[in-house]
């Protein structure tokens, strides 16, 4: 294209932009600003309708309330009233009847005699009107629709009511006064308003809407619908608007609205005045003023076009001649400089020399080119080089990988795989699988896992999974793959896939795996064991001390009964002292089961150490006289009294020692002593007598399950060797340790060594004792609940023998009967009968609607474990019993728990 061309379509082009940017820029302003004037009119009509129907309905109600004023002490019915109401027509037409109505609702007189007689007692605005001024909205009155002239057009009569109430000179309400204006007023109005606006808004409509939306005035297929709220109706605030709405038949409507405020004391019924017009009608004036704007724009435009093209060949003329001269260059070292010498204008002279200028550089840009050209070829060559190394030192680290490493394209297919590879899937050349999809190499158990894989490595993560996949000879292996996108500019992005074969790992970790489950099945057998024994233990404690407990009661009540012969009492007591023997062993039995099953639970406490000691020492003391020991106690004063531990395991201890230092003492003496440990905290306690002693090589078996120095010792002392190793265990469980000391023919000593951290001594350190009965107002009636009649009859001889009243009962149904039926102070119930059991019957006595709910029950039983006990005390028991019973257990438990006691205890 010549320049000449080019710069008059430039102006030309530029010429008929601006001027038409211009055109519709001032075309877009006034017609938007003709569309504001016209919205504001459309809104300013709606404020004129508005306006006039607050300020009639504002002049109606004031109407009422000037002649609610005139008419206070008037006669109803009277001629007064009917001359007002006559006159008030008169005056507003609008009225379609106007009457005044008593207290009670009855209308005394009203237009033409209408209504007059009837009660109009349960109308709103009647009972509103009794409250104040009051203006009601749009309705149709039917009863008054029938006597009033029908409406020319066939529409149902409305109207709108004012009212207000008539007071006598006290000012007492005695009726009310009220109108109801037709709603064709409405009409009249917004057809005024409209008239005189024919000429700017020919096809304008007015509508009045209730405060819900409902078209209360309008066309008649738009009376009594409900037109939803526009967002630009009427912003926030805002009295009048305009809004630009599509309603629902498609139809577009210029819309201006104005929302009813009230005038005075006429607050306004909420109604909205709008104004609309078809948009196309409405802009129609907008329309023309662009038009008009648009062909003005035109029409300069051209002229500007023309004025563009001549200035632009006066400018392009010395310029094409220069042009000329540069199109005669086809060497640049051929061209000589006069060639390029300017004649014309100083802006042709100078693009002249910038010319000459540029070519002078693009010589030395030639030859710098040559010389960058030759360096580049060296770069290249060099580079070539480096790849052709990088190439080679990539192939050698595929070829000596010990890993299978293959590339697949973008469909999964195998494009490349090293010899290794080949080699670890027992393959003879790549041919054999390049172009196959990689996943049909796996077995169908293993595709579901590496396609997962795949999919996280196209995400662009690296993918790790472990696969079964034989060999191409069917050797199964096991292999580690790791899957990573390999991305490719020039086409779908590839995935490198390197396995590793772990087949010996995988069968060590099996192996392991194996190893471990028979582990925990077996440790679980061992559980499962130790389980059964220990609820064998218990439960033949339970067969034991049942048929012991008859046994060593009846022992004990022989042994008691005066009329026995020395012969007998001594028989009797030494039935009863091997029951009690067979107890101990029980007990020991018991608890060993405990440690052993890890049941064994300490609970420290603070107690005073010299009591415990002097407590353990009274227990064995009468034994210890009866075969003439002297028993002495020794306690170091340094030794801090109040200390924490568990005082119950530390006293069985304590007792194991005491015990077997009595029964291999003949004579001489048993010393305890009490004295600081090796530890700050630490307290050893130490048994000594003057026994048979022990051999120094089997001292060893002392403190080992079922077992004893000798095996004589069980023929001549009898014991089964656990007591010993109980109190090791418990010692150990403490964090302690035991230990013995002996000389065969001189004696022993057993002692132990614990941390009991000090406490300080308690407020009362004197222990206090349990307030005796000082004689009730009635004997302790008692209630006894047992399904063996050997036990029943062996526990009442005993309670008898105490002085208490007892009741029997063999079930826990006759129990929970007994309760209710009689006043008991206690009930003494075995755990363990048949039907409702003892446990079943605590909880039915604490469930009874009856004071008895709250009597002491106190469990019985020959299951004697920590959970057993604590599964009593949360059925409802109190206390807890141990059979075989010894008789001052029994009576003080009893006396512990009866009502006055207890009573006592809580008043104290």
């Amino acid at each position: 294209m010549r320049l000449r061309t080019l710069l008059a379509a430039a102006f030309a082009g530029l010429a008929l932009t601006l001027t038409l940017a211009g055109a519709l820029a001032v075309q877009h302003l006034a017609a938007e600003r003709l569309r504001a004037r016209i919205g504001d009119d459309l809104a300013g009509l709606a404020g004129q309708i508005r306006t006039l129907l607050d300020t009639t309905m504002h002049e109606r109600l004031s109407d009422m309330q000037v002649l609610s004023s005139v008419a206070a002490g008037a006669a109803p019915g009277g001629a007064a009233q009917r001359a007002w109401i006559k006159a008030l027509h008169a005056a507003a037409p609008t009225y379609a009847w106007i009457g005044f109505a008593d207290r009670d609702g009855t209308v005394r007189a009203a237009t033409g005699g209408l209504l007059e007689g009837r009660s109009v007692a349960e109308r709103p605005w009647f009972r509103e009107a009794l409250k104040g001024p009051y203006a009601g909205d749009v309705h149709e009155a039917v009863l008054l629709a029938r006597l009033l002239p029908p409406d020319a057009n066939g529409e149902p009569l409305r109207f709108v009511d004012v009212a207000a109430p008539l007071r006598d000179e006290a000012g007492t309400v005695v009726g009310v006064v009220g109108g109801h204006l037709s709603w064709a007023w409405a009409d009249r109005v917004a057809a005024s308003v409209l008239a005189a606006a024919a000429a700017r808004a020919p096809q304008a409509t007015a509508l009045v809407l209730g405060q819900d939306g409902t078209v209360l005035l309008g066309p008649p297929g738009l009376r009594g619908t409900r037109l939803p709220e526009h967002p630009d109706r009427l912003p926030t605030g805002a009295r009048e608007g305009y809004s630009r709405e599509t309603w629902a038949d498609g139809r577009t409507f210029l819309v201006g609205a104005s929302r009813s405020a009230g005038v005075g004391a006429y607050a306004g019924l909420g109604w909205t005045v709008l104004v609309l017009e078809p948009a196309d009608t409405a802009f129609a004036p907008a329309r023309r003023l662009s038009l008009e704007i648009a062909a003005g724009g035109a029409a300069f435009a051209v002229l500007f076009a023309l004025i563009g093209w001549w200035a632009a060949g006066r400018i392009a003329e010395p310029v094409l001649a220069l042009s000329r001269t540069a199109e005669s260059i086809t060497n640049l070292d051929a061209v000589p400089d006069e060639a390029l010498r300017p004649r014309g204008c100083a802006e042709v002279r100078t693009l002249a020399g910038a010319l000459t200028a540029l070519l002078a550089r693009l010589r030395e840009r030639d030859r710098a080119l040559a010389a960058a050209n030759r360096t580049l070829e060296d770069a290249i060559a060099a580079r070539t080089r480096d790849l052709a190394q990088s190439r080679a030192f990539l192939e050698n680290i595929l070829r000596t990988s010990p890993d299978c490493i293959k590339v697949l394209d973008g469909d999964g297919h195998l494009t490349f795989i090293n010899d290794r590879g080949l080699c670890l899937l027992e393959l003879d050349t790549p041919q054999a699988v390049m172009g196959c999809r990689f996943d049909s190499l796996l077995p169908p158990e293993s595709r579901p896992a590496f396609e997962e894989a795949v999919r996280e490595a196209r995400t662009g993560r690296t993918a790790e999974v472990t696969l079964f996949c034989p060999g191409a000879r069917g050797t199964p292996k096991w292999w580690d793959i790791a899957v990573a996108p390999l991305p490719d500019p020039g086409g779908p992005d590839r995935l490198l896939v390197v396995s590793r074969e772990v087949t010996r790992q995988h069968e060590q970790a099996e192996a392991l795996r194996l190893a471990r489950d028979l582990a925990e099945l077996a440790q679980a057998r061992a559980e499962n064991a130790s389980r059964a024994k220990t609820e064998f233990v218990a439960m033949m404690s339970h067969e034991i001390r049942t048929p012991l407990n008859a046994i060593k009661g009846f022992a004990d009540l022989l042994a008691a009964d005066r009329a026995l012969s020395p012969t007998q009492r001594r028989y009797a007591e030494i039935a009863s002292a091997a029951s009690q023997s067979l107890r101990v062993i029980v007990d020991d039995v018991l608890d060993f089961a405990k440690i052993e099953a890890g049941q064994i639970t300490l609970e420290p406490v603070a107690f005073a150490l010299p009591r415990l000691v002097e407590d353990a020492v009274a227990v064995m003391r009468h034994t210890a006289e009866a075969k003439g020991l002297a028993l002495a106690v020794e306690i170091d004063p340094a030794v801090t009294p109040w200390r924490r531990g568990d005082d119950s395991r530390l006293r069985q201890v304590l007792l194991n020692f005491l015990g077997n230092a009595v029964k291999f003492t003949a004579q001489g003496r048993i010393a305890v002593s009490v004295r600081p440990g090796r530890r700050a905290e630490s307290v050893r306690v130490a048994v000594s007598d003057t026994g048979v002693g022990i051999p120094a090589d089997r001292l060893g078996r002392l403190f080992q399950t079922f077992s004893q120095a000798d095996g004589s010792v069980a023929r001549r002392y009898g014991g089964t060797g656990l007591g010993l190793a109980i109190a090791k265990r418990l010692i150990e469980l403490m964090g302690g340790r035991v230990g013995v000391e002996s000389r065969e023919g001189e004696g022993s000593t057993f002692w132990f060594e614990v941390d009991l951290p000090r406490e300080a001594a308690p407020a009362a350190a004197t222990a206090e004792a349990e307030p005796a009965r000082s004689g009730p107002a009635r004997p302790a009636r008692l209630l006894l609940a047992d399904d063996l009649a050997i036990n029943l009859e062996l526990a009442r001889v005993v309670l008898e023998r105490a002085g208490y009243t007892v009741d029997v009962v063999d079930s826990g149904e006759a129990a929970v009967a007994a309760v209710l039926g009689g006043e008991y102070d206690l009930v003494l119930i075995d755990v363990q009968m048949p039907g409702m059991d003892g446990l079943a019957a605590t909880r039915a006595i604490r469930a009874l609607d009856h004071p008895a709910r709250n009597v002491p029950i106190i469990a019985m039983s020959a299951n004697v474990l920590p959970e057993q006990v604590a599964l009593y005390r949360a059925a409802g028991m109190n206390d807890h019993v141990g059979k075989p019973f010894a008789w001052k257990d029994l009576y003080a438990t009893i006396e512990r728990w009866l009502p006055d006691v207890v009573a006592a205890r809580a008043a104290g």
